[in-house]
């Protein structure tokens, strides 16, 4: 998928236009939606991992309701990577 397909996707979503608008906006003052930002028009996310402060804050790209279930899918197919235990 392309950024621009996902940047559309994220648009049309219904349950992150509160976001688009709550990023759109100066007097936002909700520390959740404070977190997400737009980075040349696509929706992502500052994580700040609060078990262990020495961890750099990530950003997450947001996705659609819509492609959740497939990446989600994808990431745990099979292995999805992993190794094993011995080698992780």
């Amino acid at each position: 998928i392309s950024r621009e397909d996902l940047i559309r996707a994220q648009q049309s979503d219904d349950t992150l236009k509160p976001l688009f608008f709550a990023v759109g906006s100066e007097k936002c003052s909700d520390p959740l939606s404070s977190s997400y930002f737009l980075d040349d028009g696509l929706l992502c996310r500052t994580v700040v991992p609060h078990k262990d402060v020495s961890l750099e804050p990530k950003t997450q790209i947001v996705l659609p309701f819509t492609m959740r279930d497939s990446v989600l899918r994808l990431a745990h197919q099979g292995l999805a990577g992993h190794t094993g235990v011995r080698k992780t």
